[in-house]
């Protein structure tokens, strides 16, 4: 022991006739408790805390003692005063918080989660809300939610975020899912592919040219051709909206060559050929989607339409017969159309 703390035990001794022998072991177990404190020896911490409450029923010692205990798992000294703490509990929020770790060491996880649960409602602080989700048995469940969605908008943490939007996805609830990022517009590319998914074009095609125009990525611009062609193939292929069809060109165009993926290529080539734009170009795309796939039902296809567009139907046939017996509607409709075709140049 330093040989201050010496001293200051001489005078606390020295002085026990002027104060009293009881008021001289508080201020003793005070500072024992104290130093304990300063050199992190919790247990020591405690425990003197605990004789200290003894000695004048003083609240603040008491979570002390409770604090350091918990700390070091010291549960026979929170065992001692369980009862106590319990009915402290019932107006203070702090006492309540002792409870959770005390049911979750006697595995009685409902109990903690009842708690910390209560604890939230009556103090809605960032403290509360990050123990009644640690107390969640399931970060992914339905009852976490509405902690997330709490720590979320506390803290702005996207790790709440995600895990709020991981919950949608698991219990396969688009529109809140939806609403959410809507509502708070933290992962708009997400948003954007829903969407396209639940076939909200406009909206879709909206967000991708309001993303593309943030930060010019081209993957937005060729999105926002496709939720542009998708509502209005019918029209297109009835030769309404030039105008527009013209747009979803052009969007292509400016984008398609730098992202370098066999689905667009593949998608443009196909509406090049379809609408009769440039049945070459068309059919340059889907070879170009074709080296990087080669065995895509799909790409097939299209080539194979690209020659029968091109009045070239012994070779469509030879390029999509292998595929007769896939079941794509598209597939069978092509197919049957350049049969027919050859059966009409063979006459």
């Amino acid at each position: 022991m330093p040989w201050y703390r010496y001293i200051v035990i001489l005078i606390l001794v020295f002085t026990t006739s002027c104060y009293g022998q009881k008021n001289i072991n508080r201020d003793f177990i005070y500072m024992i408790a104290v130093d304990c404190e300063l050199h992190k020896k919790y247990r020591c911490s405690a425990l003197n805390y605990s004789k200290l409450y003894d000695i004048d029923k003083n609240e603040i010692f008491l979570k002390r003692s409770i604090s350091y205990a918990l700390m070091v798992k010291e549960y026979k000294l929170i065992e001692k005063y369980i009862d106590i703490i319990k009915q402290k509990a019932k107006s203070s929020v702090a006492f309540a918080r002792f409870l959770i770790p005390y049911y979750v060491e006697n595995k009685n996880y409902k109990k903690a989660r009842e708690i910390a649960e209560l604890n939230l409602l009556k103090e809605n602080t960032l403290q509360n809300q990050k123990i009644a989700l640690a107390i969640q048995s399931d970060l992914t469940s339905l009852s976490s939610l509405k902690i997330l969605k709490q720590l979320y908008l506390s803290t702005k943490d996207k790790i709440y975020a995600q895990l709020i939007i991981n919950i949608y996805i698991k219990n396969k609830d688009e529109k809140n899912l939806i609403e959410f990022l809507e509502k708070y517009h933290i992962y708009d590319e997400l948003l954007m592919d829903l969407y396209g998914n639940f076939k909200m074009y406009k909206k879709a095609e909206n967000l991708a040219i309001k993303l593309y125009q943030k930060d010019k990525n081209p993957i937005f611009l060729i999105k926002a051709a496709v939720y542009l062609y998708e509502p209005n193939e019918s029209a297109f292929s009835s030769n309404k909206k030039l105008k527009e069809l013209e747009k979803v060109f052009d969007r292509f165009e400016k984008s398609v060559y730098k992202i370098m993926s066999p689905v667009y290529y593949n998608y443009y080539g196909y509406i090049l050929i379809q609408h009769n734009k440039d049945i070459k170009k068309g059919l340059k795309l889907v070879n170009m989607a074709l080296k990087i796939d080669p065995k895509n039902a799909y790409y097939i296809d299209s080539l194979a339409w690209g020659y029968y567009k091109s009045a070239e139907c012994k070779k469509a046939f030879d390029v999509l017969s292998p595929l007769k017996d896939e079941r794509q509607e598209d597939i069978q409709q092509h197919l049957k159309m350049i049969k027919k075709c050859l059966e009409n140049k063979e006459r």
